[in-house]
């Protein structure tokens, strides 16, 4: 059965739930992620099979990105300052390709680690594939939470990016920013970091593509850096890393679609009932 995406967001969009998957995903065959799981595995088998196959995500992915919907790159010459250090990356969860998408936003300079919700953790080969690829399954147990951070702490050391998906649920296609969760933000305030925007921004597809049956073209942005504020709590700065990185990807929105300040309160049509009922991050992001 064949899932209209747009119809299933619009409705959830009015009820200002952003955070619900749309996607079907289910724990079968999953890896558990304990306190004996191993984030950032030392063997040399597993790493020789890393480079194989984050070269092959990186050069296949850019023909398939390219493909598939299009994609152009811009703004990469705002990392140019963060070439030789550690940082976290935010992108809007719109694709199953998006972590393709983003590797080509950072370049090959830079090893790419994409946090997901433990349900991605699976065994098997298409796992190792994953694993090897870079993904950090987030840890739901306390007892794995230490095991967790530690290898955050490491990775950001040594000069590594770290993606959020920091909507938390994937949106297939949804064109507009969702708000955002704190953790991302919470991570780059503690290891006294940047957070990077990068905004997965979907146009009507035109000419040759549009009659050829695509439907959107994608155009992969790189905004401006967000930094810790220096004299301000740890919460301030992760409130206010949060709320800049909001802001950034709505202007991009609006600035793009041409979706003046002055015409609407904000983006989404979110019903009036529903108002009173939405979290602390999407009252902020309505704001807008």
């Amino acid at each position: 059965m064949k899932i209209n995406w747009d119809k299933e967001h619009e409705e959830l969009e009015y009820q200002g739930k952003f955070d619900e998957y749309t996607t079907p995903y289910n724990f079968d065959h999953t890896i558990p992620v304990d306190e004996n799981y191993e984030y950032i595995p030392k063997n040399l088998g597993f790493k020789i099979s890393s480079c194989f196959y984050r070269s092959l995500m990186f050069l296949l992915g850019a023909l398939a990105t390219k493909v598939a919907f299009g994609a152009k790159y811009y703004g990469k010459k705002k990392l140019k300052d963060l070439k030789k250090k550690g940082y976290f990356t935010v992108m809007n969860h719109c694709s199953y390709l998006d972590s393709l998408m983003l590797r080509h936003a950072i370049g090959d300079t830079k090893k790419v680690y994409l946090t997901v919700a433990p349900h991605n953790n699976k065994s098997g080969f298409g796992g190792h594939v994953l694993r090897a690829g870079g993904i950090l399954p987030l840890a739901e147990k306390l007892s794995a939470v230490k095991n967790m951070n530690k290898a955050f702490h490491e990775l950001i050391q040594k000069g590594n990016v770290i993606q959020f998906y920091a909507e938390k649920a994937m949106w297939m296609h949804y064109e507009k920013p969702r708000p955002l969760k704190r953790g991302a933000f919470t991570y780059a305030v503690k290891e006294n970091v940047p957070v990077v925007p990068v905004f997965i921004r979907w146009a009507p597809a035109k000419g040759l593509r549009k009659l050829l049956g695509w439907r959107k073209v994608a155009s992969v942005i790189v905004l401006d850096p967000v930094y810790p504020k220096e004299g301000l709590s740890t919460k301030e700065n992760t409130i206010y890393m949060q709320q800049q990185t909001q802001k950034e990807f709505i202007d991009e929105y609006r600035r793009f679609f041409n979706v003046p300040k002055d015409q609407k309160p904000c983006i989404y049509d979110i019903g009036e009932e529903y108002m009173d009922t939405l979290n602390e991050e999407t009252k902020y992001a309505v704001t807008l």
